[in-house]
């Protein structure tokens, strides 16, 4: 997840103009680096070109219990990293 976070880090860092040193594995995408939903739309739509690979976020958000996104546990970095290395493994497979 090292490779995968700095990258997905880097994305968020540049294009939302959020200090890089500010963004940590524990980061909530929409809570605590100030993206908005259209934000991660976007910022996943940047994700899947970078690592060639198709994210089901309207799936990933129904699998959680949480009816309000910036809770959802899913939308932390690290978990968000680790399914993007799941999705990147299962392609190469």
């Amino acid at each position: 997840m090292n490779d995968t976070f700095a990258k997905v880090a880097q994305t968020i860092s540049e294009s939302y103009d959020v200090p890089h040193e500010s963004i940590t594995a524990d980061s909530h995408i929409l809570r605590d680096l100030g993206l908005d939903s259209i934000d991660l739309y976007d910022l996943t739509f940047a994700i899947e070109d970078l690592f060639d690979v198709s994210i089901p976020t309207e799936k990933w958000g129904a699998e959680t219990e949480e009816k309000d996104l910036s809770e959802a546990p899913i939308f932390t970095l690290k978990m968000f990293c680790a399914r993007i290395d799941q999705l990147v493994a299962e392609k190469a497979s």
